[in-house]
């Protein structure tokens, strides 16, 4: 679907550097013993948009990587050290 400016709304597709990231926030979460629905209830989101972050099938953002990492209580290193970037 076009957007006002005539060109179609693309997103990035979803790369091995956002599956890992997704991963490591996943395991966070499963260490911090939090719910999918627990997370999605704090975080204000839907649990589908968890489970988009968690699976890698969408780019999280920097405030929401700050966010799980306040939440789950770690660094927010820890999502990112050694990972490649695309």
């Amino acid at each position: 679907m076009p957007n006002k400016g005539g060109r179609p709304r693309t997103r990035p597709k979803p790369n091995k550097f956002d599956r890992e990231v997704g991963a490591r926030v996943k395991a966070a979460r499963v260490r911090a013993g939090i719910t999918p629905t627990q997370a999605a209830n704090l975080a204000e989101k839907a649990l589908s948009t968890i489970m988009r972050y968690e699976s890698g099938d969408v780019c999280i953002s920097s405030n929401m990587l700050a966010w799980f990492a306040k939440i789950y209580g770690c660094p927010m290193e820890t999502f990112l050290n050694g990972v490649r970037p695309r």
